[in-house]
C-alpha cells in the first residue's frame, strides 16, 4: 500500500499533522500528530481513483491532491466542502504537486508528458515550465525561504 505524506501546520482542529494518500482504499487521511493516542482521519472526498501527492494552503485551510487515474488535480477544506477539479485539460499523470501558499500558486509535475506545470491556485493561468530534457519528473519539492 503506497503511502505519501506531507507534513503541515495551522490547522483550526490540529496543530500538527500528516496528511497521507492511499491508492488502494482510494482515500486521503490526516493523522495528527499532537494528539495521543494517535488516530488517523479519513477525510470525506469523494470520486477518487488514485490519488499520488498533495499539499496543503495554511492560509486557506484547502488540501490539494493530484490523482493519475483521473489525470487531475482538485482541492478541498478538510472538512470535504467545496471540493473541486481545479486542472484536468491536457493532464495526464500529475505525480507531484507543490503549493507556493505565498505566490498563490500551485506547481505539478506530469511523468506522462514529462512536463513541469504552473498555474494559479484555482487552475487558472496554467503555464508549461518544462519540458525539454525530463525524464519522468516525479516529485516537486518549493524553496519557499530563498525564493
Amino acid at each position: 500500500m503506497p503511502l505519501y505524506f506531507h507534513i503541515n501546520y495551522l490547522l483550526t482542529d490540529f496543530k500538527i499533522f500528516v496528511l497521507l494518500t492511499d491508492q488502494t482504499n482510494k482515500k486521503i487521511y490526516q493523522l495528527p500528530l499532537d494528539y495521543y493516542p494517535a488516530f488517523h482521519v479519513g477525510l470525506p472526498f469523494q470520486n477518487l481513483s488514485h490519488p499520488i501527492a498533495l499539499d496543503f494552503d495554511p492560509y486557506e485551510e484547502q488540501i490539494y491532491w493530484t490523482d493519475i487515474g483521473t489525470g487531475s488535480i482538485s482541492r478541498a477544506y478538510t472538512n470535504g466542502s467545496l471540493q473541486e477539479i481545479i486542472v484536468q485539460h491536457n493532464t495526464f499523470t500529475p505525480a507531484g504537486l507543490a503549493v507556493d501558499s505565498v505566490g498563490r500558486n500551485i506547481y505539478w509535475t506530469d511523468e506522462g508528458t514529462k512536463e513541469i506545470y504552473v498555474a494559479k491556485l484555482d487552475g487558472s493561468y496554467k503555464k508549461r515550465l518544462f519540458y525539454e530534457e525530463l525524464d519522468h519528473p516525479r516529485d516537486i519539492v518549493l524553496d519557499t525561504d530563498n525564493g
